[in-house]
């Protein structure tokens, strides 16, 4: 019988494979509206979609809904807010490969915030492993070989960010046994569109969007937003939020494996040798047995 931290070790991973196939339909995107051209039609489609799986899932067992699925969604939508927004100040700044190893540190962050809200607590084979992800991390960006300057400024901005990401991850561990992912997950949806309209702008350049960037939207949409943010949340249910966070690591790793067989983007040797670095550092902390009772996997006061 499957543990329930293997389990939530493989649903973790799962959310990290659907994330890593999120970014091939966004890189190509990209490409043609920009970042800031693609968010609103994508959290448009993912909130639609996402609403029509509540609908069909609705049919199949009763939805938990309740003031802590409103709150949650509230704080979800808000944290990813400020996280996006202060990504893209950060990128203004910073070079693209330092500022994405920048914001790994937010497992610093979700360790620091698992111990004051969850009473989580990690040992040396987590922080050993922690090391050699980012190391393994920083060598897939390439920027040990290339590293210009880093701006306070953009410093800051990254770091907010980063807090922002470990944030939600924080808030869905302690929320997780009192609500329903995809509902809560809808409502989040739908408060980020809220909140990325209001930005000047974003609202009439959806006039500007061709069908071919809706089709992006759609896949990017279900990918990232939604299969993969539920499959996240669902591993919190089971593993503690800095576990979950570090095997999160996996995600570029993968992202190299799709990028090669969907885009024929091949990583050469130094990034295999990131990726190798990685999964080492990943299998430190899985491999190790926990020595924690069963109900710290599935806290009942959370």
């Amino acid at each position: 019988m499957i543990s329930t931290r293997t389990k939530g070790i493989i649903l973790t991973a799962a959310g990290a494979l659907w994330g890593a196939a999120y970014l091939i339909p966004y890189k190509v995107a990209t490409t043609l509206v920009g970042p800031e051209g693609l968010v609103l039609p994508m959290l448009i489609v993912a909130a639609v979609l996402n609403t029509f799986t509540i609908g069909v899932w609705r049919v199949k067992k009763p939805l938990k809904f309740n003031r802590t699925s409103l709150i949650v969604a509230i704080l979800l939508g808000a944290f990813s807010a400020m996280g996006n927004e202060a990504m893209a100040h950060s990128l203004t700044t910073i070079e693209p490969g330092i500022a994405a190893v920048l914001l790994r540190s937010q497992v610093v962050f979700v360790v620091i915030l698992g111990w004051w809200f969850l009473k989580e607590r990690v040992g040396f084979r987590f922080w050993l492993g922690t090391l050699l992800a980012l190391i393994g991390f920083a060598l897939l960006q390439g920027v040990f070989f290339d590293m210009p300057g880093v701006a306070l400024s953009g410093l800051l901005w990254v770091v907010l960010a980063a807090v922002g990401f470990a944030a939600m991850q924080v808030t869905v561990r302690k929320t997780i046994n009192r609500i329903d992912p995809i509902v809560v997950n809808g409502m989040r949806l739908w408060v980020a569109v809220l909140l990325v309209a209001c930005i000047p702008g974003r609202l009439m350049s959806l006039f500007q969007v061709d069908y071919q960037i809706w089709l992006l939207a759609t896949a990017t949409a279900l990918f990232g937003p939604i299969i993969s943010r539920i499959f996240l949340m669902n591993g919190l249910r089971y593993i503690p939020v800095a576990l979950s966070t570090l095997v999160l690591f996996v995600s570029p790793v993968f992202a190299f494996l799709l990028g090669g067989l969907f885009l024929l983007e091949w990583p050469d040797l130094l990034q295999l040798t990131g990726c190798l670095i990685i999964l080492t550092g990943i299998a430190l902390p899985v491999l190790e047995k926990s020595k924690a009772p069963e109900s710290f996997d599935n806290p009942s006061d959370c």
